[in-house]
């Protein structure tokens, strides 16, 4: 009997002390669901975190990868993922996080390596060539111009027409004129 009572009291004391635990995790969980909802997710993590110290329920896992996606932190968060996974094995959620996880690790590879480009040998030089100016041909005469001609024939088939038009319509005769 008197060992029973020690281990009695030492489990009265861890219950009491498990209690006092869950009660400090969910206020550390209020306070980073708050923060994640003001989008202060750096803020947001520390809680979390603090939250699945005192008391570590998967869940938790979860909210704290999600806090790393936001901070950028892909390699962090896929491993989170994978804890979150692994303690849950049957979650609703797993094949979307899987996917989601195949995503953050292309993120969060490193990129390739950047290969400098062969360098292009310069032009060679060339000496400038030397243009010789021509002299400007002397402009043409007005009547060696194609435009000129062109006028003057339309000039010429103007008074032509006109010539055949007014004598058409003046078909007068005149008197003391005998025409055959």
């Amino acid at each position: 009997m008197r060992r029973a009572i020690p281990f009695l009291l030492w489990l009265v004391a861890s219950a009491a002390l498990a209690q006092t635990n869950r009660d400090e995790a969910r206020a550390h969980h209020e306070l980073a669901k708050i923060e994640f909802a003001k989008a202060k997710f750096a803020e947001a993590l520390s809680e979390f975190r603090k939250a699945y110290e005192l008391a570590p329920i998967p869940d938790l896992l979860y909210n704290i990868g999600l806090c790393q996606e936001r901070l950028s932190d892909w390699a962090g968060a896929v491993e989170t993922y994978d804890r979150y996974l692994a303690a849950r094995p049957n979650a609703d959620e797993r094949g979307i996080l899987e996917g989601k996880m195949g995503e953050l690790r292309q993120k969060a590879a490193p990129p390739p390596p950047v290969v400098a480009p062969m360098p292009v040998a310069p032009p060679p030089i060339v000496a400038p060539r030397v243009v010789e100016k021509r002299p400007a041909a002397p402009p043409l005469p007005v009547y060696k111009r194609w435009w000129f001609w062109t006028a003057a024939a339309a000039v010429v088939a103007a008074g032509v027409g006109t010539g055949f038009a007014v004598a058409i319509t003046t078909n007068k005769t005149y008197p003391g004129i005998d025409v055959p």
